[in-house]
């Protein structure tokens, strides 16, 4: 009795499972087709490229800054 009680919770939590990834699928698809969803990603996109973009600059300048201080000491 308590290996098919085991055995149908796990079935049920297999199901459960299946049903999650199904929606998971169905959410990205929809995501990748509605159109303000793919332009929000487009955005996205860009502007995490230019905050990349940004701290490498930041890092620069951070450099030079502790360059001219080395050259003052």
């Amino acid at each position: 009795a308590q290996k098919q009680a085991h055995a149908a919770l796990f079935d049920k939590a297999k199901a459960a499972n299946e049903n999650v990834e199904r929606m998971k699928k169905e959410v990205q698809q929809t995501q990748r087709t509605h159109p303000e969803v793919a332009k929000c990603n487009e955005n996205i996109a860009v502007w995490e490229d230019k905050i990349t973009e940004l701290k490498l600059q930041l890092e620069e300048y951070e450099s030079s800054v502790a360059a001219e201080k080395l050259k003052r000491d």
